[in-house]
């Protein structure tokens, strides 16, 4: 250990102290170190390789061309997982390749966001992903404490029976579920596309949190994006919600900042509101949190008085939210996300 915590003012100091060659990220890390301000000596270290997982593609490219890394390991897994893909490649957004994924423990079982299940067929059947159709990660559960297909389980036999899919293929089988949502392409390569339960469904279309973040983290001056669905009374499905966290002396250009996600997303992934918060809601591992923050939704007193806006087509803008901007256009106030039908 060269310090206790994190701390990216410092970080390439160490790097160049104890010639360090490679590290290993989490989360939102690399989005942090790519927030400090470029520097003559970027590139004077001899870091040259980092592995890791959470890494946005967007930052994946830019931190390779600024600090001059030639390598990235980018994988998807969990501690308790029962399989893992790594990206042995340097194929930029992807977590992985799988070609012969029947001779692994791993299958994709396609998803229906809207219903919040597994697609089956006429017969009862799961039915698998084709590429570029968004499933969810399965693994076999096999027999021995080997590396693949073994899973511990919890110390809660309710966590863990929650977790398991069994009779999925065969009488018997057993399959832990990921919670991943993944993706892949004609040459096999794996892309995340979220976590079971963030992705959500607005105006009749799927939102995948993780790629509006991806593509509204290039809107220049916020240092952390976070974006979730909230519910609002009397309509269906949920709306967008970014939370933006700018590094002091920045300031949120509302305009600017719906002109960017306007043209670069489509209608309904559009945030409906932004959230401006001063410090990121992230997990001990730098993980972006989202249930607490849905929750929260666009209530001005359980957002703790956050700074809250909502978009305006009109004024072609996110003007602040307030009682009378939600009336006029037409917006009810937030209920809670249980006060009402998602």
């Amino acid at each position: 250990m060269l310090r206790r915590k994190f701390s990216r003012t410092a970080f390439w100091q160490d790097v160049r102290r104890h010639n360090i060659t490679a590290f290993y990220y989490i989360g939102e890390v690399v989005r942090y170190l790519m927030a400090t301000p470029p520097a003559p000596d970027d590139r004077n270290h001899n870091l040259r390789v980092m592995t890791g997982a959470g890494l946005k593609p967007d930052v994946w490219a830019a931190f390779m061309e600024r600090f001059g890394v030639s390598n990235v390991i980018e994988g998807l897994g969990s501690t308790e997982a029962n399989y893992g893909i790594t990206n042995v490649d340097n194929r930029i957004g992807s977590v992985g390749r799988l070609p012969y994924p029947k001779a692994t423990n791993i299958r994709i079982l396609k998803y229906d966001v809207e219903r919040g299940e597994h697609v089956q067929d006429a017969a009862g059947k799961h039915v698998e992903s084709g590429p570029h159709e968004a499933g969810e990660i399965v693994a076999e559960v096999l027999d021995g404490t080997g590396v693949g297909g073994f899973f511990e389980g919890y110390t809660s036999t309710e966590a863990t029976e929650a977790k398991l899919i069994r009779n999925l293929f065969t009488p018997g089988d057993c399959w832990f579920r990921s919670g991943d949502l993944v993706r892949f392409d004609e040459d096999d390569y794996f892309f995340f596309v979220d976590r079971v339960g963030d992705t959500f469904r607005w105006k009749g279309e799927n939102v995948s949190t993780a790629e509006v973040e991806t593509i509204l983290s290039a809107f220049e001056g916020p240092s952390v994006v976070n974006v979730y669905g909230v519910s609002i009374p009397a309509t269906e499905g949920r709306a967008g919600m970014v939370a933006l966290t700018y590094p002091d002396g920045v300031a949120f250009d509302p305009k600017g900042f719906y002109r960017f996600a306007q043209s670069h997303l489509a209608h309904y992934a559009v945030p409906l509101f932004v959230r401006l918060t001063s410090v990121a809601d992230m997990t001990t591992t730098f993980k972006l949190r989202k249930v607490e923050s849905q929750h929260e939704g666009y209530d001005p007193v359980a957002t703790g008085g956050d700074p809250l806006f909502v978009a305006d087509t009109e004024a072609g803008s996110y003007v602040p939210l307030t009682t009378q901007s939600l009336d006029r256009l037409k917006i009810l106030p937030f209920q809670g996300a249980e006060a009402h039908a998602r």
